[in-house]
C-alpha cells in the first residue's frame, strides 16, 4: 500500500495578524527570512504581502501519484484579501484533484462558513470547474451537497476568547472538522467537542518563555549537572509547566469523553542561547502522540512529550544529550510538577 507524500500547497502566500496567537508567525519568519515578504505582516501591509499565485493553482491536477496537503501553509486562504472567486478556484481544484487529501486550518472561520453556505459561492466553484476541466460534470455531487469528500478544515483557537472561530467550523459543512489548539496560550473550558473529529494541541514555537508551555527543568540534580538524568524532563533539560498540564489534561479527557482524535503537537519550542553567531537560536523539540476516544491503557497516553531529535535541536545546557522523554501519566507528571513548586 502507497503512503501519500505529505506536502504544501500555497496558491497564495502572505497574511495579516489578526490575534495573540499569530504573534511569532512560523510563516512570516520564513517569509522574511527568503525574501518573499519583508514588512510586517499588519493590516497596513496587507497589499504588499498577500500575493495570489494563479500558475499554481492547478499543480494539484498534475500530480501523478496521491498526496496528503496542507493547502496554504503560507496563508490564510480564507482572509478578507483573497477575494471569493479565488478561493473558489482554489476549492474547485480541491474537488477535481479528488486522489489527495488536502487540509486548510484558517483563523477566518466566519468568512469560510458564511462562504461555504452561499448558493452564490458554490456557482463560483462550479464556474472554476468548468474553466479547469472543461466541465463542472466531475464534481456534480459535490456541488449538490456543497461537502469536499477530500477536504478538512480546520480552524485555530490559541484561547477561551476566540471559541467563536470553533463555533463557526461547526455550522460550516465539512467532510472532516479539526480543531487547531496551537499556540495554546490558555485553558479552553468553553470548547464543545460537538460535530468535530479531532483536536490537535500544541505549544508555542518561539516567542517569550511566558508564552511556551514549558520551563527549565527544576530537578535538584541540574543545580549540580546540567546534563543530569531524571525522569521530569528525561536529560532535556525542559519540562513541562503545571498550568499547561492542566490545559492538556483538561482537554485530553474532554475529547476522550466526546469519542474524537486527540493529538499532541510541539509541546516545547525552547529558545537557547546561540554559541555562536551564526548558530539558529529556536529550538524545536517535536514529537506526536494520538489517542482515540474510548476506554484502555491509549486514553492515558497523551502525556506531554519532548524530543531533542538531532545535534541541532537541544537546549545550551543540554548539548550532546539526545534522550526521548520518558512516558508517564499525567497524574503523576501534574503531582510532581505542582509539589516542586509548593
Amino acid at each position: 500500500m502507497t503512503t501519500a507524500r505529505e506536502v504544501t500547497w500555497n496558491p497564495v502566500t502572505g497574511c495579516v495578524k489578526t490575534s495573540p496567537g499569530c504573534a511569532s508567525c512560523y510563516a512570516e519568519r520564513i517569509s522574511h527570512r527568503y525574501g518573499s515578504t519583508s514588512l510586517p505582516w499588519t493590516p497596513a501591509n496587507a497589499a504588499a504581502n498577500i500575493v495570489l499565485h494563479p500558475e499554481r493553482l492547478d499543480a494539484p491536477l498534475h500530480w501523478r501519484m496521491p498526496r496528503d496537503v496542507f493547502a496554504g501553509s503560507m496563508t490564510d486562504i480564507f482572509g478578507e484579501s483573497v477575494p471569493d472567486a479565488y478561493v473558489a478556484d482554489i476549492l474547485a481544484v480541491i474537488a477535481l484533484a479528488s486522489g489527495s487529501t488536502f487540509s486548510i486550518i484558517t483563523k477566518r472561520a466566519s468568512r469560510m462558513a458564511d462562504l461555504l453556505c452561499s448558493e452564490r459561492f458554490w456557482d463560483l466553484v462550479a464556474f472554476a470547474a468548468a474553466a479547469l476541466a472543461g466541465s463542472a460534470h466531475r464534481i456534480a455531487d459535490i456541488l449538490r451537497d456543497r461537502v469536499i469528500p477530500n477536504l478538512t478544515l480546520c480552524v485555530t483557537v490559541e484561547n477561551d476568547r476566540f471559541v467563536r472561530r470553533v463555533d463557526s467550523l461547526r455550522a460550516t459543512p465539512a467532510a472532516r472538522r479539526v480543531v487547531v489548539a496551537e499556540p495554546l496560550l490558555g485553558p479552553l473550558p468553553s470548547v464543545v467537542f460537538a460535530g468535530f473529529d479531532a483536536i490537535s494541541v500544541g505549544g508555542e514555537s518561539a516567542g517569550s518563555s511566558e508564552r511556551r508551555l514549558v520551563q527549565p527543568c527544576s530537578h535538584p540534580g541540574h543545580a549540580f549537572d546540567p546534563r543530569a538524568y531524571d525522569e521530569r524532563c528525561a536529560g532535556t533539560g525542559w519540562e513541562p509547566k503545571p498550568s499547561a498540564l492542566r490545559w492538556v489534561r483538561d482537554l485530553r479527557d474532554r475529547a476522550t469523553t466526546a469519542g474524537i482524535e486527540f493529538s499532541l503537537h510541539r509541546i516545547s519550542g525552547a529558545v537557547r542561547t546561540p554559541e555562536r553567531a551564526d548558530e539558529p537560536s529556536t529550538v524545536k523539540p517535536t514529537d506526536r502522540r494520538r489517542t482515540r476516544g474510548g476506554p484502555g491503557e491509549d486514553s492515558e497516553a497523551a502525556v506531554l512529550p519532548l524530543r531533542h531529535s538531532s545535534s541541532s535541536c537541544r537546549p545550551r545546557s543540554m548539548k550532546g544529550w539526545r534522550r526521548p522523554l520518558v512516558d508517564q501519566g499525567l497524574e503523576k507528571v501534574i503531582a510532581e510538577a505542582e509539589a516542586a513548586q509548593s
